[in-house]
């Protein structure tokens, strides 16, 4: 394949069409930004679609002064269509992670490093301390049946959380908090068309004096553009295994 150039990552990026291409499985780099309550935005899903997380780095201070808004950044990298893989090497790879990379130094810029020292958490939600944030701080996933994006107001977590982010602790069907550990999800399929929102775990009117940002390798597979007989754990593994690869381990694929 030869379209796929990669364009600028912004804060929302558009899916390309089932009708208008037969491309089944992306990877897709997500800079979230903590101070944005509209998070990321990934349009262009369809329903059917599954999108999922497969690594995180990164963490973010939910206890700060004010900082002006920052807006997350997204952007497609890899596509593939039947077996082909439209950037097949990690060299072809290169020059668009090179941009990324300097798109996501910018991003973090925005944010004083020195004030990420209070009320900290990674993108699984995790504190210093290894407990689990209930209110606030990580990354959820909201699926376009969120209609928008979802806050600590109207998607909260359970008191036992604080032990990990699991399913069993929230409401099902919507979103999701991406959890590597048993009993965690790391994707989600998509019940409508329509577009997802990757943003840090706050309430609504909160989102004003949080500092820093999560970097971010996402997913999405489209079962209704597989090649015939491909099941979803071989689409995944072969989603996984494209460049670029961030070097972070990737964690089980997690439930539905």
């Amino acid at each position: 394949m030869s379209d796929n150039t990669s364009t600028p990552p912004s804060s929302s990026i558009t899916l390309p069409s089932s009708a208008d291409s037969s491309y089944w499985g992306f990877k897709i780099m997500v800079g979230v930004s903590s101070n944005d309550p509209q998070g990321a935005q990934l349009a262009g899903l369809e329903d059917g679609d599954y999108l999922g997380i497969s690594e995180m780095a990164g963490s973010a201070s939910f206890a700060t002064v004010n900082v002006k808004l920052i807006k997350g950044i997204i952007n497609v990298v890899n596509k593939i269509v039947d077996e082909t893989v439209d950037i097949a090497t990690d060299e072809a790879a290169a020059p668009i992670m090179d941009a990324w990379n300097e798109s996501l130094k910018a991003l973090e810029k925005g944010f004083n490093k020195d004030e990420i020292n209070t009320k900290v958490r990674d993108g699984w939600g995790q504190a210093n301390d290894g407990g689990y944030a209930i209110d606030e701080g990580g990354v959820l996933v909201c699926l376009p049946q969120a209609g928008g994006p979802l806050y600590h107001d109207d998607f909260k977590l359970a008191d036992n959380a604080s032990k990990g982010r699991l399913t069993k602790f929230y409401p099902q069907g919507k979103a999701f908090f991406p959890c590597n550990l048993d009993g965690g999800a790391l994707y989600l399929q998509a019940s409508e068309a329509g577009t997802a929102h990757l943003l840090a775990y706050d309430s609504k009117d909160a989102f004003k004096d949080n500092q820093g940002a999560y970097n971010i390798e996402a997913w999405v597979m489209r079962p209704s553009q597989m090649p015939a007989g491909m099941s979803f754990e071989q689409g995944l593994e072969k989603i996984l295994s494209m460049p670029p690869n961030s070097g972070i381990a990737n964690p089980d694929p997690g439930v539905s």
